[in-house]
């Protein structure tokens, strides 16, 4: 079970790490004229794993120590962290 928790986060942390790309405006959506920022898929995406490994942790038996709690604690860090990250690619956008 240890061994799950800690894919399941490793998972999370490379998620949210290839999620960070597509803040930024790609080439393609330049090129056809559509802002990136506002649809921002891999962060809504990232944003599902999350709220999915979430719920994935708050229906495991047990604590784990502490662990399963402090998991959960870090994956609302991260929740927080992705929608903020997607307001501010949307009031970017509406800047220009």
């Amino acid at each position: 079970m240890k061994n799950k928790l800690r894919i399941t986060i490793a998972s999370i942390a490379m998620m949210l790490l290839l999620a960070i790309p597509s803040v930024a405006q790609p080439p393609q959506a330049r090129a056809a004229g559509r802002p990136a920022a506002v649809d921002q898929p891999k962060m809504r995406e990232a944003l599902a794993h999350l709220n999915q490994a979430k719920k994935a942790l708050e229906q495991a038996m047990h604590d784990k120590g502490g662990h399963r709690a402090k998991a959960i604690g870090h994956i609302d860090q991260a929740i927080n962290e992705v929608q903020a990250g997607i307001a501010s690619g949307e009031q970017h956008e509406k800047k220009h």
